[in-house]
């Protein structure tokens, strides 16, 4: 206003002049409210995801627990038989055929389709879940786990965490000739966590800033963003490494209750 040389402007071209930062702060305002919806609609994306693989996740629970009843059943049933066969052979005093018939029937004795790898239920059937996926499929699986049962580490977190992650690892072992092996690590030593998991993949990570693998296809992606939620609610780390055609994820964090 100073520089067209006139010393009193009307009232019109003064008020014109407040438009401007009215109008900044309108845009300003818009663009928080536009970021808001935008990250509100990525967390409920993100959280409809892990419900669905929820969903899935129980509904196989539920088949696995329906299978273990079935068998549960049947291994009653064929118990109340071979007692009746066993004393037979106690009557007739046949000892060695008898010691050699428990024998046999103690290796026919049928084992638990979900293992207690844990306290928790629910990692329990996560693990066991994707274990039998992976017999299913031709992958070895190895695992070593320790965990306490007192974990502070909530077991929802934990198992929709250990599910994104042995799903990607996997996917990535199917697409490998030969007979791929997943190496699974869960171990608890005082307030301290890790998590390693180790599974073949020949094609290059593509690894984001925070050193994450990044996917750029539709429908990927979902087990890095949990990776970080978890990561960013238990003040965790992680790290990826690839060599000889094996891909190592290290994952540690503290078992406290978060904040």
């Amino acid at each position: 206003m100073t520089i067209d040389g006139v010393l009193w402007h009307s009232w019109e071209e003064r008020l014109s002049r407040y438009y401007i930062p009215v109008a900044m702060i309108c845009c300003y305002q818009y663009v928080q409210a536009t970021a808001r919806r935008y990250n509100e609609n990525k967390l409920l994306i993100l959280n409809n995801k892990h419900l669905v693989d929820e969903k899935i996740a129980l509904e196989e629970h539920r088949k696995l627990l329906q299978n273990n009843r079935t068998k549960i059943l049947e291994f009653r049933q064929s118990l109340l038989s071979d007692y009746d066969q066993l004393l037979e052979l106690i009557k007739n005093s046949d000892m060695a055929t008898a010691k050699d018939w428990v024998k046999q029937k103690e290796l026919d004795i049928p084992s638990p389709t979900v293992m207690a790898y844990s306290a928790s239920p629910i990692i329990n059937t996560a693990i066991s879940i994707y274990h039998s996926r992976s017999q299913r499929l031709g992958i070895k699986f190895s695992h070593k786990i320790n965990l306490p049962k007192n974990l502070k580490t909530d077991e929802n977190d934990l198992s929709i965490l250990i599910s994104n992650l042995l799903e990607n690892a996997i996917q990535a072992s199917i697409k490998e000739p030969g007979t791929p092996e997943i190496s699974f690590t869960l171990q608890h030593m005082e307030k301290q966590c890790v998590l390693a998991i180790t599974n073949p993949c020949s094609s290059s990570l593509d690894l984001d800033n925070d050193g994450l693998p990044h996917s750029t296809r539709q429908g990927h992606g979902i087990g890095m963003v949990s990776l970080k939620m978890f990561l960013d609610k238990y003040k965790g780390y992680a790290t990826y490494t690839q060599s000889d055609g094996l891909v190592k994820l290290f994952i540690y964090w503290k078992d406290e209750i978060p904040c």
